[in-house]
């Protein structure tokens, strides 16, 4: 018969995990030192100059199409879970006098690449981390403090290997590893359970097929206006004669991008200034790392139709010539536009680069009737 109490116990562990991100989230006197952190990170990024959106591009991920914080965390994880695993290892060594040779060499090495690690998961996290708000960013700043506490201990134990001292070395990684463990905790709760770092642009138009979405009168230039087309929320904007149609949600935060503004061939996001390319989706500017979902668009008979891209928003091709109806949404630059006056009497558009404005525009936006 099972004991109630082995029962109970993983439901325990798991309201005392809950109420630990609970307290944390509850703090808010932590927003003011957190707040001026952030300025702090502006000052720092802005010292960069003209290379500012550049260095926040690589720490946000958008060359690798997602944070970069993840993967540099894993691999910091794997290699100081092996550095626990060497010195364990070596202090078998001394208590049987059974011989592994190079154990603790090898679990100085490791520690090395685990603080190296640490250092660059901490440089990309807090830049994901400086647009976090509420019980997320308090969290998210007691999940850096531990881990820089961490790293710290680490730095410690490594010097401590080098100059002989074993078993005091083993002694602070030990710690360290114990505070990443619960450090790893917050970090797990802010990617799994609010979302952060992954792409939150929400579902995606997949109909091949044209749908007709808008008057065309009724999307004035440089307006956007938020549609739907099979119960997908789309964004449309104009641009002199080019249409563009894009994903509702921004994929850093879910920010509703029919509050941004169009500036000259980029959508703008609302809340944390994210840019993406109208023709491709693509990041231009950070801190998000996915694509925009971007969609094809034409205009027939009067009403603006939108279809789900062939391609990848970020493949930058051009339909061939044997698809004459598709207007200049997301297209790549270099693309033109084929009339196709007998099936649609649809009126040639220009590039999508063209007819730019050098401003942001106010949003208006308005439904289909």
């Amino acid at each position: 018969m099972v004991d109630q109490a082995e029962c109970t116990h993983p439901h325990r562990t798991r309201r005392w995990g809950r109420s630990v991100l609970t307290s944390i989230g509850r703090q808010e006197w932590l927003d003011r030192p957190s707040y001026r952190l952030e300025n702090i990170l502006s000052f720092g990024y802005n010292a960069f100059g003209g290379a500012r959106n550049r260095v926040t591009n690589a720490l946000n991920g958008v060359w690798l199409g997602h944070p970069v914080h993840p993967p540099l965390a894993s691999l910091a994880s794997g290699v100081l879970a092996a550095t626990m695993a060497l010195d364990a290892l070596a202090v078998g060594e001394a208590v049987t006098g059974r011989g592994t040779p190079g154990a603790h060499r090898l679990a100085t090495y490791t520690l090395g690449v685990g603080i190296a690690a640490n250092i660059g998961a901490a440089a990309t996290g807090i830049t994901d981390w400086q647009h976090t708000h509420k019980q997320d960013r308090r969290i998210g700043l007691v999940h850096g403090l531990l881990n820089m506490t961490a790293t710290a201990l680490y730095g410690f134990s490594w010097r401590s290997r080098r100059r002989g001292h074993r078993l005091r070395g083993i002694t602070l990684s030990t710690i360290g590893y114990t505070i990443s463990l619960g450090s790893g905790y917050l970090g797990g709760h802010l990617v799994f359970a609010s979302g952060i770092g992954t792409d939150m642009s929400g579902p995606r138009l997949a109909a091949r097929t044209w749908t007709p979405v808008l008057p065309e009168h009724l999307l004035a230039d440089g307006e956007l206006c938020h549609v739907e087309a099979g119960g997908v929320g789309i964004v449309l904007g104009r641009e002199g004669q080019s249409v563009i149609a894009v994903g509702h949600y921004c994929p850093h935060l879910a920010a509703p991008m029919a509050d941004g503004w169009l500036d000259r061939g980029k959508i703008v996001c609302p809340w944390h200034g994210s840019q993406f390319d109208t023709s491709t989706g693509a990041v231009v500017r950070g801190p998000a790392s996915a694509p925009l979902p971007c969609y094809h668009t034409r205009i027939n008979n009067g009403h603006i139709e939108v279809r789900a891209a062939a391609t990848p928003p970020l493949a930058q091709t051009a339909l061939a010539p044997d698809d004459p109806t598709v207007g200049s949404g997301c297209l790549s630059e270099n693309a033109s536009h084929w009339e196709n006056p007998v099936r649609h009497n649809e009126p040639e558009t220009e590039s999508a680069t063209t007819s730019r404005s050098h401003h942001g525009y106010q949003h208006n936006e308005r439904h289909p009737q």
